[in-house]
Formats: structure tokens, C-alpha cells, sequence
């Protein structure tokens, strides 16, 4: 028995939309479209690879894409361009992320650095943090 798709909705993010579109697409030629194994075994492409696509995993190549469009009667141009969204979608998203990491780490460093007041460190403050120099003027709070 095959298995269910995983559900999706285009609220997971772009590659989730994308991929919705692509199962509207192979479900637009009803039954008789050609199956991701027909696909596999005319264009020599892994199924696996089809089915990550549709199931939002993955961007599917260029080639793929192209294969997949074809079989299903998709508008190749439409579906570059949709592909080139998708693409610009997620490097946008990637910087975004990138910049939460960089921030929160930079957050995560400044609350790690070791609080000495009056020559006295404070509770979260190991000795490992402090320079050897620093170790004999140091009084440990209790």
C-alpha cells in the first residue's frame, strides 16, 4: 500500500507552497497522468527525487523540473520563473536566519563574559573565564 502524502500547507514557508503547486499540477491531468515512476523511468531520473519535490524537501532541479512540467502539462517558462521565485524566497529567508544566529550568539557571548566587580566575580563567573593574571586579585563571591 502506498504511502499517504505528507500533508502540507502553503503557511510552512515557500518551498511547502511550491510544492503544492507542483501536486496541483500532476493532479490537473487527473487519472491518467503519468505517475513520478512513468517520469523516473522515461527521463531517467530517481523517483525519490520526484517524490522529495512534491513532498516540499527539496527544490527540484532545473532538469527535473523541466521533465516533471513536461509530462504533467505545465508551461515551462511559468514554471522557471516559479522556480526562480522559490529560489530568491529561500536565500532571503537563509540571510534572515543567518542574521537571528548572528545576533543571538553575539546576545549569547556579551552574557557569557565574565562579571568582576570591585575585584570580586560574580556566581557565573568559572575560574576558567578569568585570566591567570586576574586569578591572585580575584576574591570568589560565596
Amino acid at each position: 500500500m502506498p504511502r499517504r502524502p505528507r500533508r502540507l500547507s502553503p503557511d510552512d514557508g515557500p518551498l511547502a507552497a511550491f510544492a503544492l503547486e507542483l501536486r496541483a499540477l500532476r493532479d490537473s491531468g487527473g487519472p491518467s497522468a503519468p505517475t513520478p515512476e512513468h517520469i523516473s523511468d522515461k527521463e531517467n531520473v530517481h523517483r525519490t527525487t520526484i517524490y522529495a519535490a512534491l513532498a516540499g524537501k527539496r527544490v527540484p532541479s532545473r532538469d527535473v523540473l523541466a521533465a516533471m512540467v513536461r509530462h504533467w502539462g505545465g508551461n515551462q517558462t511559468e514554471w522557471t520563473v516559479k522556480r526562480s521565485t522559490l529560489e530568491n524566497a529561500l536565500a532571503t529567508t537563509r540571510q534572515l536566519n543567518d542574521q537571528q544566529d548572528r545576533e543571538t550568539a553575539a546576545a549569547a557571548d556579551a552574557a557569557a563574559q565574565p562579571t568582576i566587580t570591585n575585584g570580586v566575580a560574580s556566581r557565573s563567573t568559572s575560574a576558567e573565564d578569568v585570566s591567570v593574571s586576574d586569578r591572585d586579585n580575584i576574591t570568589w563571591a560565596t
